[in-house]
C-alpha cells in the first residue's frame, strides 16, 4: 500500500491506498504500535472510532538495525515512516502550531520526505569522497554556528523547517528559510540533523567538526551536506 502526505487546496493531507484525511480535523488521531520486534501497527481513529489499521512486517529491517552498533531514534525514522506521521501534533493548523506553515506553504511539503525515507540502498552510504572545505556563504539572517542555509539556495519547499520548527523559520525578505538559533541540546541536534536530511536541495547545511554530529548525517547517506572533509567515514 502506498502512503504518503501532501499539500492539496492549501491542506495537509495524508494518504493511505486509496483513502485520504485532512490533518486539519479536530476529531482525527493517528497510533503506531510496535507489535514485536518484527511486527508494527499504525492506525487512523476518527471520532474516537478505529477506521484504518495497518499492520507490517520489518524483520529485514529489525535484522540489519541489529548489526549496526550506532542505530539511533534517526535511523528508526528512516525506517518507519508511519511512526513520524503519528507523531505529527493533530489537528496540524497554521494557529496552533506555526511549524506547518512550511509544509502548508511548501507545494512538495512531505512528499519529498516520502521519497527519501527508507530508498536509498544502504550500499550507497558513504560514497561521496570529500578532498577540501567547502563551506558556502549563509543567508543573513542565519544565527552563527555550525548549521547554516547557504545563500540565495533555499528553494522554499518549507519541509526542513517543519523537521526543526523549534530552530528554523522562514525570511520572507531574503526568500530562504534559515536558522533563528542553533541547537543547544541532543533533541535539538537531532532536529537539526533532520532538517539537514530532508533539505532536497542541499541548502541546509553543517560547517562543524563534531565527529557525533557528522556521523548522524552521514549515516543518513547526505555526505554532501558536510562542509568540512570526513574522510575517515568513507575508508
Amino acid at each position: 500500500m502506498f502512503f504518503c502526505l501532501y499539500r492539496w487546496a492549501g491542506d495537509l493531507v495524508f494518504r493511505a491506498g486509496a483513502r485520504t484525511w485532512s490533518l486539519s480535523r479536530d476529531d482525527l488521531q493517528f497510533t503506531f504500535s510496535r507489535l514485536s520486534s518484527t511486527r508494527s501497527r499504525f492506525c487512523v481513529v476518527e471520532r474516537g472510532a478505529e477506521t484504518f489499521r495497518g499492520t507490517y512486517r520489518h524483520a529485514l529491517r529489525t535484522f540489519l538495525a541489529g548489526l549496526d552498533v550506532t542505530y539511533d531514534g534517526l535511523d528508526f525514522d528512516n525506517d518507519h515512516f508511519l511512526a513520524r506521521v503519528a507523531r505529527i501534533p493533530l489537528p496540524a493548523t497554521l494557529a496552533n502550531s506555526p511549524g506547518w506553515q512550511g509544509w502548508l506553504d511548501g507545494a512538495r511539503a512531505a512528499t519529498h520526505a516520502l521519497q527519501r525515507t527508507g530508498l536509498r540502498p544502504t550500499g550507497e552510504r558513504n560514497k561521496v569522497s570529500q578532498t577540501a572545505d567547502q563551506v558556502k556563504e549563509a543567508t543573513p539572517s542565519n544565527a552563527p554556528g555550525d548549521f547554516y542555509v547557504a545563500k540565495d539556495e533555499c528553494i522554499t519547499c518549507g519541509v526542513p523547517e517543519a523537521e526543526a520548527p523549534d530552530l528554523m523559520a522562514f525570511d520572507e525578505a531574503a526568500n530562504s528559510c534559515y536558522f533563528r538559533r542553533q541547537p543547544s541540546t541532543p533533541a535539538e541536534v537531532d532536529q537539526a540533523v533532520r532538517a539537514v536530511w530532508v533539505s532536497c536541495c542541499r541548502a541546509v547545511r553543517y560547517r562543524g567538526s563534531d565527529p557525533d554530529i557528522q556521523k548522524k548525517i552521514a549515516k543518513l547517506g547526505d555526505l554532501e551536506s558536510i562542509d568540512v572533509p570526513i574522510s575517515r567515514l568513507t575508508k
